[in-house]
């Protein structure tokens, strides 16, 4: 037995020497997975982060205002156009609702109106008056629902055109065709007694 004991211990230690081995291997190929996958997110990342720099550039370029909200109305995307119409940074209303950027009835009008998008899953256009850095003005909007790629609802999104001159356009020609019934409902009056008197 004085014999076998060397050996027995060099078979063991043998043994151990394989099993730390064949340990080391797994665990290394489970980090050499693990850093592929997160390289492979990396690179999703990088693809997302370009696809909505495209599309901030794209929404940058309108006139219109455009935007995203969450569930719970805060803005993810605010283009130029909107940030010159709140008079602040898009940056700065980010992750804002509009309690942020309007007074409280017409925000909470605006959360309403994005609360019923989300519940009807349709879009909805709609005029909106609302107090602005440029003064008050009036909006066509169009809301939707901002879907993810399985179809889930995730939040809002809308596109605004400043209606206003439309509007005030509007209002002269109504007044100027008032006037002119009146003038000429005048006229008639002032004939009817000229005949009349004759």
């Amino acid at each position: 037995y004085s014999a076998a004991v060397p050996e027995a211990l060099w078979i063991a230690l043998s043994g151990t020497l394989a099993l730390f081995a064949a340990s080391a291997l797994v665990h290394l190929a489970r980090q050499r997975q693990q850093l592929e996958l997160a390289q492979q997110l990396q690179r999703e990342q990088r693809e997302r982060l370009r696809a909505l720099g495209l599309l901030a550039s794209i929404a940058d370029s309108f006139d219109d205002a455009i935007f995203a909200k969450d569930t719970e109305g805060r803005y993810t995307l605010f283009n130029q156009a909107a940030a010159r119409f709140a008079g602040q940074s898009p940056e700065a209303v980010i992750g804002q609702d509009d309690h942020k950027l309007f007074p409280p009835e017409q925000a909470d009008m605006l959360i309403g109106i994005g609360r019923q998008v989300m519940a009807r899953q349709q879009p909805l256009t709609h005029e909106e008056q609302l107090d602005t850095a440029q003064g008050p003005r009036v909006f066509l909007s169009t809301s939707g629902p901002l879907r993810d790629g399985a179809g889930a609802v995730i939040g809002t999104f809308g596109i605004s055109r400043d209606i206003t001159h439309l509007k005030q356009s509007e209002l002269a020609l109504r007044r100027a065709n008032r006037a002119l019934l009146t003038s000429r409902e005048c006229g008639q009056a002032v004939m009817r007694a000229t005949d009349e008197t004759e």
